[in-house]
């Protein structure tokens, strides 16, 4: 299986909510990481933990030990931290709607490292679907999945999007999703656990 880093993944190295390495380059992580798979694949390897099949046929959740300085990105939202909740619009890039979500601004910078990294992989086919008519494209045709997004957790269970990321990707690739239809179900269980959960901006 080999991996390469999207575009759209590049903004975890950089000023991010939720999910940001600073010790590491794009380049770095990447060469890293397919250490990681190589190692695993030959039985050797004590970072990789799984891989696993995701709601959407063309993306995979691959967990590994975190080898990054990477900080937990979400954290629950309690009656002693509820007053660091803030809410506002924003977009993940250039040229998609900016859409409301909510994230923790503590005034204590957290220093502790996450125990565990996800990485979400979309299959090359899907990210050609989703850039057509781009000059350039990233991913190189040796290229299995492409990361497009990181979380950084302290157990190694992948975080369910939320409910307006679904509703995103309902809207098609226009709008910056895949889309997938809403999966009502998932939807429901989403919003329970964002309800008592938050990300965090890092500071």
């Amino acid at each position: 299986m080999k991996v390469e880093m999207s575009n759209f993944a590049l903004r975890h190295f950089k000023k991010n909510s939720g999910t940001e390495i600073t010790n590491s380059s794009p380049v770095d992580f990447i060469g890293d990481l397919d250490s990681v798979i190589k190692s695993w694949k030959k039985g050797e390897n004590s970072v990789f933990y799984d891989l696993q099949d995701s709601l959407y046929p063309f993306c995979k959740y691959l967990i590994v030990k975190n080898f990054t300085d990477a900080k937990s990105s979400s954290f629950p939202i309690t009656i002693e931290n509820y007053q660091y909740l803030r809410s506002g619009y924003s977009a993940r890039r250039e040229g998609e709607l900016p859409y409301l979500s909510r994230w923790f601004e503590f005034p204590i910078k957290n220093t502790k490292e996450a125990e565990f990294l996800v990485l979400i992989l979309y299959s090359r086919e899907q990210l050609l679907k989703e850039h057509e008519g781009e000059e350039e494209f990233e991913i190189s045709e040796s290229a299995d999945y492409g990361v497009v997004a990181l979380q950084a957790l302290e157990v190694p269970v992948v975080e369910l999007m939320t409910p307006y990321t679904m509703v995103r990707n309902s809207l098609g690739i226009k709008w910056g999703g895949n889309g997938e239809e809403v999966n009502e179900e998932y939807v429901r269980k989403a919003s329970e656990y964002w309800n008592a959960n938050a990300i965090i901006k890092q500071n």
